[in-house]
């Protein structure tokens, strides 16, 4: 990304940026939903939330908001001890809800809604100087505040730089304003607006609705982390195996080209048996016991399951099932083949390992094929329900 300058505009790939302009909080605070109406009574200005905001603080591509008190309470200091803060960076989008996407700034934005909707308080033996006049605010909160210190604060100005681009540029933007990193392939995949993206979203992380959450993630059955967006990728990875009956590939640019086509779901319907085999995942996984659930195990699960469940089994026994499963995954793991490499050397490796970590996203026969070697309708409790083929 080019760096900041004095121009008007600053412009990069489908960027284009407005002249910064100062903001005062208060202003800002009204735009992310918080009623400000004046007391006639008490003679006082009340602070509400009012659910009309013109700024989304969450768009799709951010983080969680993990800031604890201390780090809150920083930003309340900074602002009324005159500390430069960073410029917020809002994203011109004009759709039916929002005005502005606030691409970085959110945790700053909603820890400042926090404080005067008196969420938090300051903390103890915490005294602020506001024109010349030193103020004990020790563990008040906003509401108990003097006048003067609450008028400090929302009468700041914070930097807004204002720009228009589209929702891929925009996840681009955040990262490097964040860490100076380019993004991952998984974020630029969940900054795309397609069905596919949305139910992966959804399902990993219920962004739009918690409820919307698959219990796996919700539950945390799996030993893998959110970050980097693992849970996002390792279901988009596993619903592109669904959705191919001869599926080669799940890298790379079979994975992009998965998520950018809008139709996906209308040309290929397998969004049903998708849910429903994450579905017989999370029964497995309530028996794991000590048993960890990596990101790429997970992924090694989904297959078989759908793999057998597509032949016509039924899943009876979900304890029996999981145990053998993890008593097959430890046989796999430590089964070894050695090859001749000339010279009266050899090298012993593990298939297994090698077709999950290393080359794995584009050898999906072979994996399968060793996954279910070791597969048998007895050992696991299945029920026939059709024709099963083994």
């Amino acid at each position: 990304m080019a760096s900041k300058t004095n121009s008007t505009y600053l412009t990069m790939k489908n960027c284009k940026f407005e002249p910064e302009q100062n903001m005062m909080i208060q202003t800002i605070l009204i735009d992310f939903g918080i009623k400000i109406e004046y007391d006639d009574e008490y003679k006082i200005w009340k602070y509400t939330d009012g659910h009309d905001k013109a700024l989304n603080d969450t768009p799709i591509y951010q983080r969680e908001d993990k800031a604890d008190l201390s780090w809150r309470r920083s930003i309340i200091n900074s602002i009324l001890q005159d500390i430069p803060i960073p410029d917020l960076y809002y994203r011109i989008v004009n759709d039916v809800i929002y005005v502005y996407e606030l691409v970085d700034g959110g945790h700053r934005v909603r820890t400042v809604g926090m404080f005067v909707l008196d969420e938090f308080s300051l903390p103890k033996n915490y005294k602020v100087k506001v024109e010349g006049k030193v103020y004990d605010c020790s563990n008040r909160y906003f509401s108990e505040c003097d006048e003067k210190v609450q008028q400090k604060i929302l009468r700041s100005n914070w930097t807004i730089q204002k720009f228009t681009s589209d929702t891929w540029t925009a996840a681009k933007m955040f990262k490097l304003i964040n860490d100076g990193n380019e993004t991952s392939a998984q974020e630029d995949r969940q900054a795309i607006h397609t069905e596919l993206a949305k139910v992966i979203r959804e399902l990993a992380r219920g962004l739009e609705d918690p409820t919307n959450q698959h219990e796996i993630f919700k539950n945390e059955l799996v030993d893998f982390k959110r970050g980097n967006m693992d849970w996002d990728d390792a279901l988009a990875k596993c619903a592109l195996f669904e959705s191919k009956q001869e599926c080669k590939s799940i890298i790379k640019k079979e994975l992009d080209s998965f998520y950018v086509n809008p139709n996906y779901f209308d040309e290929v319907s397998f969004k049903e048996t998708f849910v429903n085999n994450l579905d017989d995942i999370a029964k497995l996984l309530k028996h794991k016991g000590d048993n960890k659930i990596l990101k790429n195990d997970f992924i090694n699960l989904y297959f078989f399951v759908a793999t057998i469940k597509r032949d016509g089994c039924d899943i009876d026994n979900y304890k029996k099932f999981t145990k053998q499963w993890f008593e097959d995954e430890k046989d796999r793991k430590k089964a070894k083949v050695t090859m001749d490499i000339g010279n009266g050397k050899t090298m012993s490796f593990c298939t297994y390992q090698y077709l999950t970590a290393k080359i794995g996203g584009t050898k999906i026969d072979e994996r399968v094929a060793l996954i279910i070697d070791y597969w048998n309708i007895d050992k696991y409790g299945c029920l026939e329900s059709g024709a099963l083929h083994v």
